[in-house]
């Protein structure tokens, strides 16, 4: 939002006056908006209480902690002479007690407050931690998956691949050794000295003896900054494997690296290693190479007893920067010389039958740089495109999307529960035969509407899916009750499994021919029944989904650190297509590589991106129930009102939507910010059958709500009048209108409460309140509408039979109906006028 957006502005409010201790006052309610939604994967502190003691009873019947066991070397828990079992113990002798997180019930969770600018300090008070199970392991030669663990979401920030690729180990390690290779690249191109030497080092096949010298006595060596192989493309092994050290460098039991730096398996080896045992000098000598590389750049190796390798023996562990210690710039050099000896092999320039001798060359340092960026591309993508990962990132930036897109100082608030969707089912059955016990309710009704100083909601929005089975629509029908009794519309969306359990994506509904009939056949009738229900009236249902960010692209969307990471949103990944190949590609591909330069007919240019369609599945897609949020605040905004909210001048458009373009086969092609493209005549279908479609402006970033139809059906009378006002029932526009006085009238008659007022009072008091929203101008203009909603109002107050001071009152307003459509019929005449 612009800071011009942010300032201060004279509105219109929604206000009544009332007398507080004999003094007159003016009191107006704010828009407040529920939004509901799993925020932290069933993981935040909102829903788990941390490290709580875990308590047994005794034999006395008292509660009493339970402790933490010790254990021996092999796991096994350690017991005394007695059998007893020992415990853990404090550095002051005290036994440690065992704690768990303990899981809070929906009733013990807070609401919590978002303002304009906390939305990353809520994150961060959540304590997030979002695991990812079965996540496909592209780095690894073995294949398989892996699994990221307790990655802590901080804030906004930790979506960005800049911040991912330090909270997974094997990423982060990459991206620390392709720092390592760029910085020995920088090095050797800026001095000539140490060029030279390297240039003796290749050619004298001295790498693996150099980096021996590296590793010298210290506990720990640098193959971890060797690259996995590519074994998927079928290219040449890397470098590292026949540079591997003599036959006795094997990881054993008296070469045990740091404690932090376990061996990983693949490090063993390759078959076709060629051993170094015959060509390692002494111990003497390999200092002394190593002594002269770095004299050429004025520095001296690192002493045996204050070297620190910066890596483990496994690239997973890879560790370049340690927070509690600056490295010297001879420790650094180390490692970077060390990663490029581990990883580039040099142009082999000997016969096929000679012994193999290597030149060094600069491109194949730039080769290893992209082979760490093609696994930290391949990898990143995997994780990015984790349906748990895109879950969560895609609730909160439909969050910050609405944020950022709301004006606080208009008297605007929103409240975020962290709640899924199964949750606040268990919360309705539990409570099926007594709505006021819910949890939900409490915090909306009994709380918050009906609560003397209460700040009633004046929509929910939840950011779930929704299908056509009996489960989701009993949830939504007990929903309805709620929305109903506090006068707070819900607004969700409908997943594409809601027109059919076995359509994948929305392009099946896309698919679909005639929606009517599609939903009037009898496996519907559970959904067409609760669309007869009074509480259908207070319950939305927006479709499709919408684009909350462009793909990640160094140009178009740019990280910062990870300057060359590129989402792939094609359907292929290009690792796949490579494993592909025929015999005659492999070869080619092996003799390119060994000869260190491309080619045009590089058989890899078929797996280019632009030859492999767009995968819709791969965007990051949001809940177009916060759209139709933005509207709702937006006219807020304007007007103090929620009624103009649909249709391009009436307040439904909403614009700045991404749109990605990309190249297809040599043309540009454009992804639209909108699942679907939905066409006119569709969108009156979906709207008929109690929907809410999101409308996509062709060649735009922008996107409509042309209705606001509530579940709820309309229905046809004889008096067109009562047909008219079923219609108008069954319209949110106008139902945000009604709630929001109803919000006002019992806030006004609670005033009233243990004063004189008759039933005359009353009326008059809201007869004179409501005339101030009132126009009876014919075919007022857009601002006139906003200022007075109403063409019409009635009050009716009467008092109650046989309860004293109390009263029935009935209020009936007429809104300004908006515009719908217009059928127009087209005449060609042969002759206009008389002929003369």
């Amino acid at each position: 939002m612009a800071i011009q957006d942010q300032l201060p502005k004279s509105r219109i409010t929604l206000t009544y006056r009332t007398t507080i201790n004999g003094e007159p006052e003016t009191v107006k309610l704010p828009l407040r908006l529920l939004i509901l939604g799993d925020f932290s994967h069933n993981s935040s502190v909102d829903r788990w209480k941390r490290a709580e003691p875990v308590l047994t009873k005794n034999d006395d019947g008292e509660l009493v902690p339970v402790y933490v066991q010790d254990t021996d070397a092999n796991g096994a828990p350690k017991v005394d002479a007695n059998g007893n079992p020992v415990y853990k113990t404090d550095a002051s002798g005290n036994k440690i007690p065992k704690k768990l997180d303990k899981e809070r019930d929906l009733g013990e969770r807070a609401l919590r407050s978002i303002t304009g600018n906390n939305i990353n300090s809520v994150m961060k008070d959540m304590d997030i931690r979002l695991t990812l199970t079965n996540v496909r392991d592209w780095i690894s030669s073995q294949g398989g998956t892996i699994e990221v663990k307790d990655m802590p979401i901080t804030g906004m920030k930790s979506f960005h691949p800049d911040e991912v690729v330090k909270k997974v180990p094997k990423l982060n390690g990459l991206r620390l050794l392709r720092k390592l290779l760029e910085e020995i690249q920088a090095n050797i191109d800026n001095s000539k000295g140490l060029r030279t030497k390297i240039r003796e080092v290749y050619e004298k096949a001295e790498r693996q003896n150099v980096v021996a010298a590296i590793e010298g006595t210290t506990a720990g060596t640098y193959r971890g900054l060797q690259l996995p192989a590519d074994t998927t493309s079928g290219a040449s092994t890397p470098a590292a494997a026949n540079t591997t050290p003599a036959a006795n460098t094997t990881p054993a039991a008296n070469t045990t690296p740091a404690a932090n730096t376990t061996p990983a398996a693949n490090t063993t080896p390759a078959a076709n290693t060629t051993p170094a045992a015959n060509t390692t000098p002494s111990g003497t000598a390999n200092t002394q190479m190593l002594t002269d590389i770095f004299g050429t750049v004025d520095l001296k190796p690192p002493p045996e007893t204050m070297k620190k390798p910066l890596v483990g023996t496994d690239y997973v562990e890879v560790k370049v920067e340690l927070s509690d210690e600056k490295l010297s710039e001879a420790n650094r050099l180390a490692s970077s010389l060390a990663a490029l000896l581990q990883n580039v092999e040099g142009v082999k320039i000997s016969k096929e039958n000679e012994q193999p001798k290597y030149r060094f060359d600069k491109g194949q340092v730039a080769k290893a740089i992209e082979r760490a960026d093609e696994l930290i591309n391949l990898q990143m993508n995997e994780i990015l495109h984790h349906p748990e990962f895109q879950r969560l990132e895609a609730t909160w930036r439909g969050l910050e999307d609405l944020v950022e897109n709301t004006n606080f100082k208009a008297d605007i608030t929103i409240d975020i529960l962290d709640v899924d969707k199964e949750e606040l089912r268990q919360d309705f059955e539990n409570n099926s035969s007594d709505i006021f016990s819910g949890e939900l309710f409490e915090k909306v009704y009994i709380k918050e509407y009906d609560q003397y100083g209460g700040r009633p909601f004046g929509t929910m929005i939840g950011l779930y899916e929704f299908d056509s089975t009996k489960q989701d629509l009993d949830w939504l029908q007990r929903m309805g009750k709620l929305a109903n009794a506090a006068h707070c519309p819900f607004v969700t969306a409908a997943s594409h499994k809601f027109f059919d359990g076995s359509y994948a994506s929305a392009q099946a509904v896309e698919a679909v021919k005639d929606l009517d009939g599609h939903l009037a056949h009898p496996k519907f009738s559970k959904w067409n029944k609760l669309r007869d229900t009074e509480e259908g009236a207070y319950l939305g249902l927006t479709f499709p989904r919408y684009a909350l960010r462009l793909p990640w692209h160094p140009e178009k969307n740019p990280c910062n650190d990870l300057a060359n990471f590129e989402e792939d949103t094609r359907q292929d990944t290009k690792r796949e297509m490579l494993a592909r190949y025929d015999e005659a590609d492999l070869k080619e591909i092996q003799k390119l590589d060994q000869e260190g330069f491309s080619s045009p007919d590089d058989p890899r240019k078929k797996a280019d991106k632009d030859t492999r369609p767009v995968d819709p599945s791969k965007y990051l897609w949001g809940n177009s129930a916060i759209l139709f949020a933005r509207n709702l605040v937006k006219a807020f905004e304007i007007a103090g009102w929620c009624q103009a909210i649909r249709g391009p001048k009436g307040g439904g458009l909403i614009t700045g939507l991404p749109v990605d373009t990309f190249p297809l086969r040599g043309q540009d092609e454009i992804m639209p910010p909108v699942e679907i493209a939905i066409p006119d005549y569709r969108e009156y279908e979906f709207a008929r059958n109690g929907f809410i479609p999101l409308v996509y402006r062709k060649s735009s970033g922008d996107a409509c709500f042309f209705s606001t139809q509530a579940i709820k059906v309309s229905k046809k009378f004889k008096d067109p009048k009562d047909s008219e006002n079923s219609q108008l029932v069954t319209n949110l526009a106008y139902t945000f209108s009604i709630t929001r006085l109803a919000h006002y009238i019992k806030c006004i008659m609670r005033d009233n409460i243990g004063s004189t007022a008759d039933d005359v009072y009353i009326q008059q008091q809201l007869e004179s309140w409501l005339a101030g929203y009132v126009t009876t101008v014919a075919n007022p203009d857009d601002l006139t509408v906003r200022r007075f909603p109403f063409k019409a109002t009635t009050v009716e107050v009467i008092s109650k039979p046989g309860e004293i001071g109390w009263y029935d009152c009935k209020v009936a307003v007429l809104p300004h109906i908006q515009f719908e459509g217009l059928n127009v019929t087209l005449m060609l005449e042969s002759r206009l006028g008389s002929a003369k």
